[in-house]
């Protein structure tokens, strides 16, 4: 997805609000970290996170402790207190194999939280009503920092990350959160700033999707 400042202060906001139970020892490793940005909301609540990625595109200013990672090839198993990745598992080819992956570098006892586009929000449903109905993969148009472009190969709802997640025997806790209903334009976001709006989640324009790993490390 792309990102303005507006779409960044309200990501940034629930990132801090989703980091906030962690604590200043946790390990934690940030997958797909891009330029740095939301690795270093990250290092507000862990004085040890690392961002990984295929390149090294983090920005100077954010002081990134980066790693550089290969699919399916991030970490030791059990090496991290908390993974995280957002938005990254829509541009995967195998998103089990992903979060497969993302499951095996965290402790057991440990957290998981994925960030990630609805399908279903309402952007994507005006879009549909006035243009045609959206197919993916879905190419959203050429990003300069990354210098390339993005391509969604697929977008998820709610009960998607319920199902995806429920492929794995090694999580006890699986929670889907959401953020923002509304769209974003050049001049701003137009629509409603609350976190979980239980009715209107659907909708919302971002998901979040939170696994514990069993502390008895059950396999797959």
């Amino acid at each position: 997805m792309k990102y303005n400042k507006y779409t960044s202060n309200l990501y940034s906001k629930f990132i801090m609000k989703l980091c906030n139970d962690f604590e200043k020892g946790y390990k934690v490793f940030d997958c797909g970290c891009g330029d740095g940005f939301h690795t270093s909301v990250i290092k507000k609540y862990s004085n040890n996170v690392i961002g990984g990625d295929f390149i090294n595109r983090t920005k100077k200013e954010y002081a990134i402790n980066f790693r550089k990672i290969s699919i399916n090839k991030y970490g030791k198993e059990s090496e991290f207190d908390a993974v995280t990745s957002f938005d990254v598992i829509e541009h995967v080819a195998d998103d089990v194999g992903y979060l497969k992956e993302l499951i095996k570098i965290t402790k057991p006892g440990g957290t998981i939280i994925i960030g990630t586009p609805n399908r279903n929000r309402l952007s994507n449903k005006i879009i549909s009503l006035i243009q045609e109905e959206i197919i993916y993969p879905r190419n959203l148009g050429y990003d300069w920092g990354s210098g390339g472009d993005i391509i969604h190969l697929r977008e998820y709802t709610i009960d998607d990350l319920f199902i995806l997640s429920k492929k794995f025997k090694n999580i006890e806790k699986i929670d889907v959160k959401a953020c923002f209903l509304g769209l974003y334009t050049p001049y701003g976001e137009m629509g409603f700033k609350g976190f979980d709006m239980r009715f209107f989640r659907p909708y919302c324009q971002h998901l979040f999707l939170v696994l514990k790993k069993r502390e008895n490390n059950a396999n797959q």
